[in-house]
């Protein structure tokens, strides 16, 4: 595990941005249904020791201004100090709001996976086990809300 200098904050064990290209009506319920599924992981992630691998997911929603140049979830980049990978997942335009909940899950089990076969690739010996567990506990959560 990395150590971090004093006074310096833990990044989170699980965290997401949503990124939208600008506000359309097309998108707007989409936005606020990922921004749901944020204030959820916040809540919900107190609940799990901050410590292995961390993930960091940024939701890019296509807007009228900037719409993702590339499709499905990819792990970018890997942040030794922290332990954390970024990953990204591009919405796709023909999202509706009534499929967000089965859209935000698959990106969560594809984050976990592509973010630990990118830390694995790069050699971080740092166990998964916590944000595994988080992303299960909110798996579990998505599908008792939506049944």
């Amino acid at each position: 595990m990395s150590e971090l200098q004093p006074g310096r904050k833990v990044p989170d064990l699980l965290a997401l941005g949503v990124f939208a290209g600008g506000p359309s009506p097309a998108n707007e319920l989409v936005h606020e249904a990922l921004m749901g599924y944020m204030r959820m992981v916040i809540r919900e992630r107190a609940a799990f020791p901050n410590e292995g691998l961390r993930i960091n997911i940024v939701f890019h929603v296509p807007g009228p201004i900037f719409q993702p140049d590339y499709e499905g979830v990819h792990a970018t980049k890997l942040d030794r100090k922290n332990d954390r990978v970024l990953v990204v997942a591009a919405v796709p335009s023909s999202l509706k709001f009534d499929g967000v909940s089965d859209y935000f899950a698959d990106v969560l089990r594809e984050s976990r996976q592509k973010a630990i076969d990118y830390a694995a690739k790069r050699n971080l010996p740092v166990s998964a086990d916590r944000v595994s567990g988080l992303i299960k506990h909110l798996l579990t959560q998505i599908s008792t809300t939506t049944t």
